[in-house]
């Protein structure tokens, strides 16, 4: 079972998110495979470790970095297991769990060989730039 923590700034859209999501994981069938919860990005540092992968709203991609220096202590050991992907623009509002899933596993596999935070898709460095509104592999058809 993969493990995704949604996070925004307060909590605010991604608990929003997050509701549509866990629906759609029942909707889908797919409440073995995926468990979805979210949290404010501000007070993720407590939970982390206990995700496979933190999935950050759109608007906190120029904040990642800045924030996990700020935050070296709590953050330190705590994201060795764990990926932090922020989710593309496009996706953020017509997120689908099966969309979010796909790209869930991606990065997944993707930080367990390259390590890194944020961990991204083969040239999408800058998520201000993701135009896709689908899971990567979706629409480019690669493998992993």
């Amino acid at each position: 079972m993969i493990k995704i923590l949604v996070c925004c700034a307060g909590g605010f859209s991604s608990s929003f998110l997050a509701r549509n999501l866990k629906r759609g994981v029942m909707e889908a069938g797919l409440q073995n495979e995926v468990l979805v919860d979210f949290k404010g990005f501000r007070g993720s540092h407590d939970i982390v470790d206990q995700y496979d992968i933190m999935m950050l709203c759109p608007h906190l991609r120029d904040q990642v970095q800045d924030y996990m220096n700020k935050h070296e202590k709590e953050y330190h050991n705590k994201l060795e297991n764990t990926a932090i992907y922020v989710i593309p623009a496009q996706m953020y509002g017509l997120m689908q769990i099966k969309e979010l899933y796909e790209d869930a596993k991606g990065i997944i596999e993707i930080f367990k060989k390259e390590g890194g935070h944020p961990t991204h898709f083969p040239g999408e460095e800058d998520a201000g730039k993701i135009k896709r509104n689908k899971a990567y592999y979706n629409v480019y058809k690669k493998e992993v």
